[in-house]
């Protein structure tokens, strides 16, 4: 049975963690462990995990009101002796077999990392849609702009867990684009699953949420005139460049890296744009996406 280390950031969750808890015992053909970061929960939470009868340990009481970081931490200092990682969040439900089914994937695929499409629910676990269902081809140019799944679907190997906990990082844009970024950049197989795993329900308390719909997109059009997609680059610019320090970087990734940061000061819109698209051949996996990038490269806010 392969061991499973599964990574929780939890905060005041008892209304749905019993539901995630349940769905987690039921995953079959492997013996996992459930590692915590709590954010100072006041509620039940902490007391529902511990009569789950699932193995688990806290692994800090006082987390950073901030999933990146928070799952992060996990990452730096949980076990290094599992054969397989995920990332958990405290109101969603696994599918039956999640783990199992992600790990055949990995070992048949000679991959290292995984994550699937999802189904979102509103707070009754009710499905009415699915995430979107991405075809373009997965690489170091996509990930430099786009996160392509969810923490919550995320399954990696030993390897990438060994790796990826020796890079120093204060504040991730993403735990989930922190993961396709490295991953990417190191030329390690990540897999997009188009079968989704998990039921991803949707609340006022989401920190991200669902990127379907007008609503969403507004929301995300918004948040890039806000400053926000400049913010999250600044801080990916953090990983990536330590990456580049510590780990055999082919020279391909590491020209398309230096320069993408180099490009990103450039005063000049109409030269940043071109050198961009045309010269790094970087791209969104949709074509409303790219049109996105566009006009955020035009307007200096990426």
């Amino acid at each position: 049975m392969y061991k499973v280390a599964i990574l929780l950031s939890t905060f005041n969750g008892e209304k749905y963690i019993k539901e995630l808890l349940e769905s987690i015992k039921k995953q079959k053909k492997v013996t996992i462990k459930l590692f915590l970061i709590d954010d100072s929960s006041t509620d039940n939470t902490l007391n529902i995990v511990d009569k789950s009868g699932i193995d688990y340990e806290i692994v800090s009481r006082k987390g950073y009101k901030d999933p990146g970081i928070n799952f992060f931490y996990l990452i730096k200092n949980v076990p290094k002796n599992f054969d397989y990682y995920c990332f958990c969040d405290q109101d969603d439900v696994w599918l039956k077999n999640k783990i199992i089914y992600s790990i055949n994937r990995l070992i048949k695929e000679n991959a290292e990392i995984i994550g699937s499409r999802t189904l979102y629910t509103n707070e009754k676990l009710i499905i009415y849609s699915k995430s979107i269902l991405f075809k373009k081809k997965l690489s170091f140019r996509n990930s430099l702009v786009q996160s392509i799944t969810g923490g919550n679907t995320q399954l990696w190997s030993n390897k990438l867990q060994v790796l990826i906990s020796k890079l120093e990082v204060s504040q991730p844009a993403s735990h989930d684009w922190m993961m396709y970024q490295i991953a990417s950049l190191l030329n390690l197989k990540f897999i997009f699953c188009e079968r989704p795993l998990i039921l991803y329900r949707q609340h006022n308390n989401n920190n991200i949420g669902a990127n379907t719909g007008l609503y969403n997109m507004l929301k995300r059009i918004f948040w890039g005139i806000k400053g926000r997609y400049k913010k999250w680059h600044d801080l990916n610019e953090n990983h990536l460049m330590d990456s580049l320090a510590k780990f055999d970087v082919s020279d391909e990734n590491k020209y398309i890296l230096k320069n993408f940061y180099r490009i990103r000061k450039s005063k000049n819109p109409i030269k940043k744009l071109f050198f961009i698209f045309f010269h790094l051949k970087i791209y969104r996996q949709t074509v409303k996406g790219n049109i996105l990038l566009a006009f955020a490269i035009l307007l200096d806010k990426i």
